[in-house]
């Protein structure tokens, strides 16, 4: 099976579950409405003077509108993060909210001997910029005599060659001693509003890639997201085994 057709059968299936959540709210909302006409009418009938029925005719709108909200409110939460399967498990007495984003084949750019001065950083992604070529993950390594950097970013696979060549443009004025690009890599991703309140996420992912001897190349990191670049060709294993630690989805084949 392949990777990509596999997460989108998952994602097929969150936003199926997603609308299921809304129809149910809305029928039930009908419903409601139609209990709340049937109750006013009722009383309406055994006592025309009563105060009741009027409150629930006035009730009954914004009953219906909050049931629709909440329906509506819930299906969304419902649907995959930056389409991504969505999946939900249990850390001790708190819920973790975690997902694995589909795999990007993406290209590594490691610059060395780029001299360590203000304003280097803005004029290399600069010149990537007026491409129309955008950057994912960057690191950059500082020498010890703060002289020199190594700067390591990642762009598509297919802005590979247009970066290299964008860069090369640069080189001397810049001052860069050397272009490294790499395209056998690919961008791994756990995503999820759970790691705001669960330490040890980045701990579990690193030993299970360490398990399997997968060497992390690059690592970036934000409030709900944790990136590794890895090797491609250890993309299926990494995906599996990580499937496998965080209870994700069974086992993605070819």
């Amino acid at each position: 099976m392949d990777l990509r057709q596999s997460f989108s059968d998952l994602i097929a299936w969150e936003s199926l579950i997603a609308i299921a959540i809304f129809v149910a709210f809305l029928v039930g909302a009908i419903v409601i409405s139609l209990i709340i006409k049937a109750s006013a009418n009722h009383i309406e009938k055994r006592s025309p003077d009563h105060i009741v029925p009027q409150l629930l005719k006035a009730a009954r709108g914004p009953a219906l509108l909050f049931t629709v909200i909440l329906g509506l409110y819930l299906s969304i939460l419902a649907l995959p993060i930056e389409g991504t399967e969505w999946t939900r498990f249990y850390l001790g007495s708190e819920e973790r909210n975690l997902s694995s984003a589909p795999p990007k084949n993406d290209s590594k750019i490691t610059l060395l001997g780029v001299p360590d001065k203000p304003g280097i950083a803005a004029k290399i992604f600069g010149s990537l910029a007026k491409q129309d070529i955008n950057v994912d993950m960057i690191v950059q390594n500082i020498s010890v005599d703060g002289k020199f950097s190594d700067l390591t970013f990642t762009v598509s696979e297919n802005d590979l060659f247009r970066a290299k060549k964008s860069i090369n443009k640069i080189k001397k004025e810049v001052g860069i001693k050397n272009i490294l690009p790499d395209s056998k890599v690919a961008k791994l991703s756990i995503v999820g509003i759970g790691m705001r309140t669960n330490a040890g996420i980045a701990e579990e992912m690193f030993k299970a890639l360490a398990k399997e001897k997968i060497n992390i190349d690059l690592i970036s990191t934000s409030e709900i997201k944790i990136s590794v670049l890895i090797s491609r060709k250890h993309l299926l294993k990494a995906v599996n085994v990580l499937h496998k630690v965080f209870k994700l989805s069974d086992k993605i084949k070819k």
